[in-house]
């Protein structure tokens, strides 16, 4: 079961970089901890102010990119079906009891 993705090689072409979370939206120093609402404006403040990503906020009928993020991309329910996917392979596996 994949769990992540690894991209590897060279592009003929010189793209520009995708625009990314700050590093430390991103890294959780040995446990997750949920984010207050102004961690996230902060985190999400350059991302949020570029063109495109107002005009993706905008069709997607949301106020924030955060909100198009965990309401419609990636939600809730989908999360968490996935981790019990993850976690019943696992078992299957052997690697969990």
């Amino acid at each position: 079961m994949p769990v992540a993705t690894i991209t590897l090689g060279w592009p003929d072409e010189q793209p520009a970089q995708s625009d990314r979370l700050p590093i430390d939206a991103i890294i959780h120093d040995e446990t997750y901890h949920d984010y207050l609402a102004a961690d996230i404006d902060r985190l999400y403040a350059e991302k949020e102010n570029l063109p495109e990503n107002k005009h993706f906020v905008s069709i997607n009928n949301k106020q924030t990119l955060a909100q198009v993020f965990t309401d419609i991309r990636y939600t809730r329910r989908d999360n968490e079906a996935m981790s019990a996917t993850l976690l019943d392979a696992l078992r299957h596996q052997g690697f969990l009891p």
